[in-house]
């Protein structure tokens, strides 16, 4: 109930924004606190949490490798107050902050970001995919300073990013060859990068067989292929969105559709590597940002505000419809509590 209500606030505040000319701080404020309150205060988030609650309570004897930034983060917090409700409280209130602030800096309609975000990414990666969801933020920041040709602070950034979460590195590397390569070679890129995966997972097994015998690489590595639904679904409505955008040839620079171009061909080959390896499947959260931004923009360009309203419609059952059957089969159904009660 309480997930749907804070679903509910961000959706009116995405209404009264779609009306404006230009975006509002404080109209994108309220849903983004509410976000970050909401996140910031709950006592469980997965199968995850049990871990990390665990791996924080051996700080400073750290029992897995997660990182030395999130060793850090644990290690400061456990230093200041031995609480591990206030490391969850940090670390899920500091990425809806980055998250929010990219939301609000690289579109002019901010808060329907948002309400995208919060159906289609936050509850799963915020609140659960707990290290991701701050590296998620950070790339974010590196992506911004990129974007910006300020390389070195986008370095720094990700540097950060891969300290929470290594495989981060993965899909920042895969971006920038990809966007600073012809799409024409697109194709051949995704073939290469698929087979050589088949075979790079042959030689993990294999070593994990005979040298390493790590009991986390092995259960990865057995899971059966498959793709997951609700990531071939979120795909397949950006293709949906990409193929409109990109058919308003006037209104998208060239840099504006190369970044698509470089998402959808990204969410292609995750796809293919989710089927191979499905824990693979949460590189798409790093790239879930990029297509909101693109829904978002195509909704915002429209001229006709019949045509804004229709589009936002559209999109609000799509996202009440995708954040209810996460709810109900996460885990045999996502349940919030909060230590606050």
């Amino acid at each position: 109930m309480i997930v749907n209500a804070i679903f509910i606030l961000v959706v009116f505040f995405s209404l009264l924004e779609l009306f404006c000319s230009r975006k509002n701080f404080f109209i994108f404020l309220i849903p983004l606190v509410a976000m970050v309150i909401f996140v910031g205060i709950r006592s469980v988030g997965g199968t995850d949490y049990d871990v990390y609650k665990l791996y924080f309570e051996s700080i400073p004897d750290a029992i897995y490798s997660y990182g030395l930034g999130y060793f850090g983060l644990n290690y400061v917090v456990k230093l200041f107050c031995d609480d591990f409700n206030l490391l969850i409280a940090v670390s899920g209130m500091s990425a809806v902050l980055m998250q929010g602030w990219y939301f609000y800096k690289n579109s002019n309609k901010p808060t329907l970001c948002l309400m995208m975000f919060y159906a289609v990414s936050f509850i799963w990666l915020d609140m659960v995919l707990i290290r991701q969801s701050i590296a998620a933020g950070l790339l974010l920041i590196a992506a911004d300073f990129f974007f910006r040709r300020k390389n070195l602070l986008a370095l720094i950034f990700l540097t950060f990013a891969t300290m929470f979460h290594e495989v981060t590195v993965v899909i920042a590397i895969a971006g920038v060859i990809l966007y600073k390569t012809n799409s024409r070679h697109y194709i051949k890129i995704l073939l290469v990068s698929v087979v050589s995966l088949w075979w790079i997972k042959i030689i993990v097994v294999y070593l994990n067989q005979t040298i390493l015998h790590n009991g986390n690489i092995e259960a990865y590595l057995s899971e059966p292929p498959f793709i997951s639904g609700s990531l071939l679904i979120d795909f397949l409505f950006a293709c949906f969105i990409y193929f409109l955008s990109t058919n308003q040839r006037t209104l998208i620079h060239e840099k504006e559709k190369k970044i698509y171009q470089v998402i959808m061909v990204l969410g292609v080959g995750i796809l293919l590597v989710s089927y191979l390896l499905p824990v693979m499947a949460r590189l798409s959260e790093y790239i879930k940002f990029f297509y909101i931004l693109m829904t978002v923009s195509y909704i915002s360009r429209q001229e006709k505000i019949a045509n804004k309203v229709l589009l936002f419609v559209a999109l609000f059952i799509y996202c009440a419809v995708r954040l209810n059957v996460f709810l109900t089969h996460f885990d045999g159904g996502f349940i919030y509590s909060t230590y606050m009660v």
